[in-house]
């Protein structure tokens, strides 16, 4: 059970109790100390004995937030993947496949996004240590007075120095992680679309598949759609690209038989789709 605790009028801190003490000893979540204090948190997925939590990041103006991993327990979180996106109605980009253990889906904005070679893959998982955790511990007491800790407004004003507001839109890209979040890498494109064509897109270019979710959908795309009885079927509406392009012009609809390993183009429009008998009918329609 998770709880949220206020620290401030704006800030709230994370707590979690286990089911095995009937509840009754809410302890301080474990993770790195700078991500204590928050506005809010999500419980994204605790279907495979681990928890993906979300974390709101709220040192910047964007809706984003960092992605963490448990123990076996719940209690102790490490770092997975940093700025992962919100939409307005308060849905994260993070989906799982749901029939292939271990492997997600997630929409980040890109600190390191390029526009062509030396692409940088992202989210490995940052481990914590006991002395982080009492000095998060320690800054939690801080925050009881209505202040962050001394890393959140450090980070704060890098954040504000960046000038992501001007460039936000442009640098969006679709991770996806087969090993429980341990690592995360950019989608490789297909060779070729539905045509035979060469997509001329290569991760080595920093070119990869990039899949619609939840934020920046002002068309309602369908977000990518797995079925537990439909072992390794993944249908999703994107583009290939070096960042997830908003104009609907250039969406096609992708389908991977591997869990998202490998993906090739069905559509170049825009779908919605529905699975039937365990993955051996696919259906889809128009959605433009």
């Amino acid at each position: 059970m998770f709880v949220a605790k206020a620290v401030s009028e704006s800030t709230i801190k994370i707590s979690v109790a286990r089911a095995e003490t009937g509840f009754l000893d809410f302890v301080l979540v474990r993770m790195p100390q700078e991500y204590h204090i928050t506005t809010h948190y999500t419980v994204m997925d605790t279907a495979q004995k681990i928890v993906f939590l979300y974390v709101a990041d709220n040192s910047n103006d964007h809706a984003m937030g960092n992605l963490f991993v448990s123990d076996q327990f719940g209690y102790r979180f490490t770092h997975s993947l940093e700025n992962i996106i919100k939409a307005d109605n308060s849905q994260v980009d993070f989906e799982a496949v749901e029939s292939m253990d271990g492997s997600f889906l997630a929409n980040r904005y890109d600190r390191e996004h390029v526009s062509g070679g030396n692409a940088k893959s992202a989210g490995n998982l940052r481990p914590i240590t006991e002395d982080e955790i009492l000095e998060g511990q320690e800054d939690n007491e801080e925050g009881k007075s209505g202040t962050m800790n001394k890393s959140s407004k450090k980070k704060n004003k890098k954040i504000k120095n960046n000038g992501w507001d001007s460039e936000f839109n442009d640098k969006i890209r679709t991770y996806i992680t087969h090993n429980r979040g341990s690592s995360w890498e950019l989608i490789r494109a297909p060779e070729q679309d539905m045509k035979g064509k060469s997509t001329n897109c290569y991760s080595e270019d920093g070119c990869s598949l990039n899949l619609n979710m939840y934020s920046l959908n002002q068309n309602s795309f369908a977000p990518p759609y797995s079925q537990e009885s439909a072992v390794g079927v993944v249908m999703a509406v994107g583009n290939t690209g070096t960042s997830l392009d908003l104009n609907g012009d250039k969406k096609g609809t992708y389908l991977s038989r591997d869990g998202g390993l490998t993906w090739a183009e069905t559509a170049k429009i825009p779908l919605i789709y529905e699975f039937g008998d365990h993955g051996g009918l696919l259906v889809a329609a128009p959605n433009i």
